[in-house]
């Protein structure tokens, strides 16, 4: 999946739920500020001083590539897994899984109503990483980028401040694990600066077009 930059003009809606126990909130569709980077989440789930950044990727390895990463910022206090991660999304009804060491499927509907799920259930590759660019290689315990998880999502702890990445992975027909060596593509917003470069280039483009 290669990196992309996106900003989805969603309206923020903010929803709190009240425990007998504990005050839980949730937020849809945010830019926040995350390991440096400005990241596009569609939701927020939790409370706590710790904060991880889960991306999905329903596209398998190699393409064709019909259904865009999202990201979701999940927060906590004390241990969480994975697990917990995923559960409480589910629970707050943000999306639904199946499994528990390993995921069998992941389903997300998104704000304009578009359901995100790979067309076949079966293994998702997870890895953990700060780089939001750096380079997914699946099965790759000596890989800086994304550290990969052999251990399953029920034992995988999570870390504050890390990106929590979860990738689609099937078998070819010669049974070899569909991968490449390409960057899992977590919605990033440009800075500003690079955002007014990326307009005076098209404004420029547009321009030369019309004088052709």
């Amino acid at each position: 999946m290669f990196g992309f930059v996106c900003l989805r003009g969603r309206a923020r809606v903010l929803l709190a739920a009240v425990g007998a126990l504990s005050l839980s909130t949730t937020v849809l569709a945010e830019v926040i500020d995350f390991a440096g980077y400005q990241v596009d989440v569609d939701a927020t789930v939790g409370t706590g001083a710790n904060a991880s950044v889960l991306v999905v990727d329903w596209d398998t390895f190699g393409g064709p590539y019909t259904s865009p990463s999202h990201a979701f910022l999940y927060k906590w206090d004390g241990s969480a897994t994975l697990l917990d991660m995923l559960t409480s999304f589910q629970t707050a009804g943000v999306l639904t899984f199946t499994g528990t060491a390993f995921i069998g499927q992941i389903s997300y509907t998104d704000a304009d109503g578009d359901n995100h799920a790979n067309p076949n259930s079966g293994y998702w590759e997870l890895a953990s990483g700060t780089n939001p660019f750096g380079t997914w290689e699946g099965y790759d315990l000596s890989n800086p980028d994304w550290a990969f998880n052999e251990a399953g999502a029920d034992v995988e702890i999570l870390a504050d401040g890390q990106f929590e990445g979860i990738n689609a992975a099937f078998w070819d027909p010669d049974n070899n694990w569909e991968r490449v060596a390409t960057p899992l593509s977590v919605p990033v917003v440009p800075e500003p600066t690079s955002a007014a470069l990326l307009a005076l280039s098209g404004a420029a483009l547009i321009r030369r077009r019309r004088k052709i």
